[in-house]
């Protein structure tokens, strides 16, 4: 559901506008464009590419840098975290039945840096299942971060920070997709709305 509102969105935000301006321009004569400001058009012109440049970053920080960011947080709290025991009082399968892996959300009841106990939920996805790990009353162990205002705020100890090449690569040909889109769009509508006055620039 929440990606059909993504897409939902997504499409109020760029096709929507771009199909009420095709259908609404009409012709007129270029030729008075010669004597108007041209530094509005051109304020405008800069104001999308830096929103669109802004878009793509964040994109290219959110699909692609955050991979690594992920693995060298999880190889850092590994190698300097401290370890819990952890019972799980609570694990609900929230995977589809046609999921290649099941995906568990966990009510954990353990002790903090400040050895206070408390309860908190995640999300963990089940590579091994004929092992039976996540169940309720099971124990496991996580390996908390020390710097507690950082996230993630712990591991499970026996999760794994590979990268995984063929979802990388897929990740960064979708964003450069992306980004060609995005040119190739501005370059057509350059085309386009000089009404083939571009050779006389």
């Amino acid at each position: 559901m929440p990606g059909f509102w993504l897409l939902y969105m997504l499409f109020f935000a760029i096709p929507f506008p771009m199909i009420l301006y095709y259908a609404i321009n009409s012709e007129f004569d270029v030729t008075t464009l010669k004597d108007q400001n041209p530094w509005l058009a051109l304020s405008i012109l800069g104001l999308s590419i830096l929103l669109w440049l802004i878009l793509l970053i964040g994109y290219f920080q959110k699909w692609i840098l955050q991979i690594f960011i992920t693995s060298n947080n999880m190889e850092r709290i590994k190698n300097g975290g401290l370890i819990r025991e952890a019972k799980i009082i609570n694990a609900v399968k929230i995977s589809g039945r046609k999921a290649k892996f099941n995906t568990y959300e966990l009510q954990l009841l353990f002790r903090n840096l400040s050895d206070t106990e408390i309860t908190h939920k995640t999300e963990i996805m089940d590579m091994k299942p004929h092992e039976r790990r996540f169940e309720t009353g099971k124990k496991i162990k996580l390996i908390l971060n020390r710097e507690f205002n950082k996230e993630p705020y712990f591991i499970i100890a026996s999760s794994e920070g590979k990268i995984n090449i063929k979802g990388l690569f897929l990740r960064v040909l979708g964003w450069l997709l992306f980004l060609s889109a995005v040119a190739g769009y501005y370059l057509y509508s350059y085309h386009d709305e000089s009404q083939a006055m571009v050779g006389a620039l």
